[in-house]
């Protein structure tokens, strides 16, 4: 009982910083770009204004350790993320291969050359909610 109650009260005092580093990862993730998804980084000529945490928390005042001061929370630094895009998840689902090739056919392509199944599958998701889903 004891270790329980221990360990429920570090989970509830370290989600804060948890979460913090998340949301780090996230914009990190962003800005340099998700090789996994295929999806690249923001380039130098994009004229984004990028309030990096990373960045903000290497200018910042160096304390060392001995001279440090806690805290009975965790007090997130105050400075901007970067504005990123919505929240992304993978989809993934199987379907008939003959189904996937009649959906290739209507988008233009015949062979999995000429359209991938990752691309029918996104088009297929656009194209939903371009003409079916409701704003």
């Amino acid at each position: 009982p004891v270790w329980r109650r221990t360990r429920q009260l570090m989970l509830e005092l370290t989600r804060p910083v948890i979460d913090f580093l998340n949301d780090l990862d996230r914009e990190r993730t962003y800005v340099a770009g998700d090789a996994r998804a295929g999806q690249p980084g923001l380039s130098d000529d994009e004229s984004i204004e990028l309030a990096i945490v990373g960045e903000q928390l290497e200018v910042g005042t160096k304390v060392s350790f001995d001279r440090a001061v806690g805290a009975e929370t965790f007090l997130r630094p105050s400075v901007a993320l970067a504005k990123l895009p919505a929240r992304q998840a993978w989809l993934r689902f199987r379907a008939a291969t003959s189904d996937i090739q009649r959906a290739r056919v209507a988008m233009g392509g015949n062979t999995e050359r000429d359209l991938p199944n990752a691309d029918v599958g996104r088009q297929s998701f656009e194209y939903y909610l371009r003409n079916e889903a409701d704003d």
